[in-house]
């Protein structure tokens, strides 16, 4: 047994004998001294689970732990009453993993991250990141349990954000699927565990995403790579207050008097959402805590909440680095919130929220951008958004909360000719339903000129005798598609095309147009009017035929065309989910 973990035998040891205050200051020595916290933590949470004996190296099986045992748990941060509970989760998932029944290991893995919270391992990280990939029955709900509802699409939100501040950098935790990424037009970092993330979008040669955990990265890395500060900082990382108190506390320390943070899912639309053991495909978890910490123990911060789609979205602005309330106010919240398991009625009907184009959030916006511009102090930033408190009491009292049967309109979308547009590549699956939105690929480029994208090809693809199907928009508009390839290869040669100017010419007649889209008459490329919001064009089946060869090495398939977006055309309506 290494001295490390020899330090929290020593630390149970003393706890049973009534030393609570030496077994806590030596098990905070070895946190400080220790590189491996997962480690530490494991075995903490081994010893507190097992009775005392005079050989650490042969306890029986573990039982319950003793007050003492269960006191000590919370001063490191683990949740009450829950701690001997991990070492059978861990068994359940790997149980449920082993007998293909991916959705409760899933469930099982997250519940042994709410036990660990910031000392959860990176290996129960990538378990949980395997069975997500693997689960294809979702997590459950019945209709009303998975319904959303909300104004603007929190999406074309953080786009319009990018937009309004010119933001330059911006920190996003909870990377996901990587569509809120790909609205970001600056340099980027996403932050996700997940070492195996599988994108929907092509992200840009400014994005990178570092795969370790939130509370992982600023340990080690936030003080390197968040200078200069993030503009704007997006956190929809795990969904439990806890993670995302930490996230913001982390954030705020190195966040500079300018940062705009933007919290998601503070807005359950149905109480199972708002359930910390995951039970509905939608699923915001706690996150709603947050903000009542936030009210309650940071008054000094300007908080706005967003009747957003999906789940809503909370402004947070008047950051301060040096401020250290939240960090020793944290355990005692924690275990004031985790005996609250319900969503508060005037939660679910978002009473306090102001809608998401309200004339006050592109004043408080206007006043982060200039704050960043002049290098503002701390105490210029919150006399700034002082100026704005009346009237947001004012907008939050008048707006007692509604629900909306989906996403309503947003004014902030109203002219989006320099909006980005969404480029979606679906490929074709052998069964039903053959285009489905699992298995499809994003791009957003800018309207009004011409973009060369290219999708990953997995050779499957090419395999089945079912097409592809490009949707070139999420949203009326016309386009222009001077070229479409399929390129294979190290040196990525053409192995079909249809393009003008050329003798595959002729290969547009076979590209079909359905959905929304109807072909206009031209003689150099394809031209297509966008009536709706989903436009589609299906590619010629590519399947070799007569036992010819597929085509070997990597492929893509590549698209050059122009949107024009026009400024009196509606606002999109997002297709890309919760």
């Amino acid at each position: 047994m290494t001295g490390n973990t020899l330090q929290p035998w020593r630390a149970a040891r003393l706890a049973r004998q009534g030393q609570m205050e030496n077994a806590i200051g030596l098990l905070r020595h070895t946190l400080r001294q220790s590189k491996d916290r997962s480690l530490l933590a494991r075995t903490l949470l081994s010893e507190l689970c097992c009775p005392a004996t005079s050989d650490p190296s042969k306890h029986p099986r573990p039982a319950p732990p003793a007050p003492h045992g269960l006191r000590l748990g919370l001063e490191l941060g683990f949740a009450p009453d829950r701690i001997p509970e991990t070492p059978k989760l861990t068994a359940d998932a790997e149980l449920h993993h082993q007998a293909g029944r991916y959705r409760e290991a899933a469930q099982c893995w997250q519940d042994v991250a709410d036990l660990l919270q910031e000392d959860t391992p990176e290996s129960v990280y990538r378990q949980l990141s395997e069975a997500m990939a693997r689960n294809t029955q979702g997590f459950g709900g019945t209709r009303a349990e998975n319904h959303t509802w909300g104004d603007c699409h929190k999406h074309d939100l953080l786009s319009w954000l990018h937009a309004e501040l010119d933001t330059q950098r911006y920190l996003e935790i909870g990377v996901d699927a990587g569509l809120s990424l790909a609205r970001a037009p600056c340099a980027v970092l996403g932050i996700d565990p997940r070492p195996e993330l599988k994108l929907a979008v092509a992200l840009s040669e400014q994005a990178q995403i570092n795969t370790q955990s939130s509370d992982a990265f600023f340990r080690e890395q936030a003080a390197s790579r968040l200078q200069p500060a993030p503009d704007l900082v997006f956190i929809d990382g795990m969904h439990l207050f806890e993670f995302a108190l930490r996230d913001f506390i982390n954030v705020e320390r190195h966040a500079a008097p300018h940062t705009l943070v933007v919290i998601d899912d503070i807005y359950p639309c149905h109480p199972t959402q708002a359930a910390r053991h995951r039970r509905s495909d939608a699923w915001t978890g706690d996150i709603w805590k947050l903000h009542r910490i936030l009210q309650d123990c940071r008054p000094d911060l300007t908080l706005v909440a967003l009747n957003a789609y999906t789940t809503g979205l909370l402004l947070i602005a008047g950051l301060d680095p040096q401020d250290r309330v939240l960090p020793a106010v944290y355990a005692a919240q924690a275990r004031r919130y985790l005996e609250t398991d319900t969503a508060p009625a005037e939660v679910l009907a978002r009473e306090g929220a102001i809608p998401s184009d309200h004339a006050l959030v592109k004043a408080l916006v206007a006043v982060l951008k200039q704050a960043r511009l002049e290098a503002w102090s701390v105490a210029q930033v919150r006399a700034g958004l002082a100026a704005l408190q009346p009237a947001l009491s004012a907008a939050q009292q008048a707006y007692q909360g509604r629900a909306e049967a989906g996403i309503g309109q947003c004014q902030l979308l109203a002219d989006q000719r320099h909006w980005p547009v969404a480029v979606q590549l679906f490929l074709p699956q052998a069964e039903a339903p053959h285009h489905r939105e699992q298995a499809s690929l994003w791009y957003w480029i800018k309207p009004g000129r011409w973009e060369r994208l290219r999708f990953a090809l997995p050779t499957e693809a090419l395999s089945l005798p079912q097409p592809l199907r490009l949707d070139p928009a999420e949203r009326p508009c016309r386009l222009h598609i001077r070229a479409l390839r399929v390129l294979c290869g190290e040196q990525a040669q053409p192995w079909w095309s249809a393009e003008h100017d050329t003798d595959s010419a002729q290969a547009f007649a076979a590209l079909r147009v359905q959905g929304d889209a109807v072909r206009e008459a031209s003689e150099r490329e394809l031209v297509i009017t966008s009536t709706g919001t989903d436009p589609q064009l299906l590619l010629p089946v590519l399947a070799p035929a007569n036992g010819a060869e597929l085509p070997t090495g990597p492929c893509w398939l590549e698209v050059e065309l122009l949107v024009e977006v026009e400024p009196d055309d509606p606002p999109m309506i997002p297709t890309d989910g919760v």
